[in-house]
């Protein structure tokens, strides 16, 4: 389960999730996105708040990251590259 997916099941919104993380409503989007990383404490927060459905090492993983694809060179998330 990803943290877009969490916020549908329980029905809140990224604004009340912001509020309670102390943290802008859009900072929140680009985590969802994939545009930002979250720093640890706020990754454990995420964790906290979630009772664990969304576990801090899956917000900060380096597959989350873009990288550039060795066969198309475009910019993608690490997990979509599929292996030669």
């Amino acid at each position: 389960m990803d943290l877009k997916e969490y916020l549908l099941r329980e029905n809140m919104t990224m604004t009340e999730m912001a509020k309670i993380l102390d943290i802008h409503y859009q900072y929140l989007w680009m985590i969802i996105t994939g545009r930002r990383t979250p720093g640890l404490r706020l990754a454990k927060d995420i964790e906290l708040l979630t009772k664990g459905e969304i576990r801090a090492e899956q917000l900060i993983s380096p597959l989350k990251h873009k990288v550039t694809c060795p066969t198309c060179g475009r910019k993608q998330f690490a997990d979509k590259i599929k292996p030669i």
